[in-house]
């Protein structure tokens, strides 16, 4: 799962990765866990 965070300035939140993928920068994202919907998930960022 991605989601995009937008800001009032139309700014996109990313984070730079670690170890193998590092310097590369990519969007929040994660696993859902059992029974948990998507704004749950995302409310939990």
């Amino acid at each position: 799962m991605g989601v995009i965070l937008e800001n009032t300035n139309n700014e996109i939140l990313t984070y730079k990765r670690k170890g193998f993928h590092a310097p590369v920068f990519s969007i929040a994202k994660g696993h859902l866990k059992e029974g948990e919907t998507f704004k749950e998930a995302v409310d939990n960022i």
